[in-house]
């Protein structure tokens, strides 16, 4: 398992390239690369205790302040959004359905640090997710 300490040491730009978990991870979630990149500088920052103002983390990323301030906004509300969907589903008695075993499934094999048994979960269930649905047949 890749830790953010890790991740935070290689070039940001690099990262996505360097880690197939990550970057399989990264191309199911609700997140752009720019928001992604702006949640590692976040995070950066608080892991080796310094405080770098929005200008000096927007000229990182070569954009402007107001757009860094954006992006992060944006990539915090994605970020939220996920996490409601997931208590919404709890609350409402979803995630135990046989349905979402997939749920629990990712979750034991991230926790027993199977990335690649969870990634195969995610994978399979993204092909389950786009193929068409068949029609149902006339009962006989």
């Amino acid at each position: 398992m890749t830790s953010s300490l890790e991740l935070l040491e290689r070039k940001r730009s690099q990262i996505l390239e360097e880690d197939y978990i990550l970057r399989a991870l990264f191309n199911g979630s609700s997140l752009t690369r720019r928001q992604l990149e702006a949640l590692l500088l976040e995070a950066e920052d608080y892991s080796i205790g310094r405080r770098r103002t929005f200008e000096e983390k927007a000229k990182l990323m070569g954009i402007t302040r107001g757009s860094y301030a954006k992006i992060l906004g944006q990539a915090l509300r994605n970020i939220t959004q996920s996490l409601h969907t997931l208590l919404l589903l709890g609350y409402m008695g979803l995630l135990g359905e046989r349905r979402f075993s997939w749920l629990l499934e990712i979750s034991q094999a991230l926790e027993a640090g199977e990335l690649y048994d969870a990634l195969k979960i995610l994978e399979e269930l993204a092909e389950k997710a786009t193929r068409h649905p068949q029609s149902p047949r006339p009962a006989p």
